[in-house]
């Protein structure tokens, strides 16, 4: 506590850097001075900003863009259900922003719901079951419980419907046994003629 009161009164030292000493001070002394006032420099809380100041600044302005000629303009950003750019959608400008993607473990393929649950960036993950009618009960009742976003509950099932039909390996179409003589004996007899 004396440490700090002595960085309060000294003018001379500059937080942060090493370059600068306080006279009649060793550089342990020092090193232990300027931990102790980079830690109280952590500890201020961030400043908010509003969704639409930050909305108004990343709409056009953003790594995650994606632009084409004659189509919506699309995002990748993270916690961004249908990928447009739309406030409505969006995962960086909205406090409250819902996310699903696909997690792979090995050879088990999940479905992840990411809740961006403020302005401080904490996320929740929770898993979404596979079947297809307990997994949309369980996406509705996540996002609108506790009033979090009702509004993206159609977007999400759609999404979680499509994450559930890549999971299914696309089936190989077997000819019937007749159409596959009939080929066969029309391509013999184009070979004798």
């Amino acid at each position: 506590m004396r440490l700090v009161s002595l960085l309060r009164l000294r003018s001379v030292f500059i937080p942060g850097s090493f370059t600068h000493y306080l006279p009649g001070t060793t550089r342990g002394v020092l090193l232990i001075q300027i931990r102790i006032c980079r830690t109280l420099k952590a500890q201020k809380m961030p400043r908010q900003v509003p969704s639409d100041l930050l909305w108004t600044l990343v709409r056009d302005n953003s790594s995650f863009i994606k632009k084409q000629k004659n189509i919506p303009v699309f995002t990748s950003e993270p916690n961004n259900l249908t990928g447009l750019n739309s406030f409505k959608f969006s995962g960086l400008a909205n406090k409250k922003a819902a996310g699903l993607k696909i997690v792979k473990k090995g050879k088990k393929e999940s479905v992840v719901l990411t809740q961006k649950l403020g302005a401080k960036q904490s996320s929740l993950s929770t898993g979404v079951k596979k079947c297809a009618k307990k997994g949309a009960q369980q996406l509705e009742s996540l996002l609108s419980k506790a009033g979090f976003r009702r509004d993206l509950v159609p977007a999400a099932q759609k999404k979680y419907l499509a994450a559930l039909k890549s999971f299914k390996k696309a089936k190989v179409q077997k000819q019937n046994q007749r159409i596959v003589a009939r080929k066969a004996a029309v391509a013999a007899a184009a070979e004798e003629n």
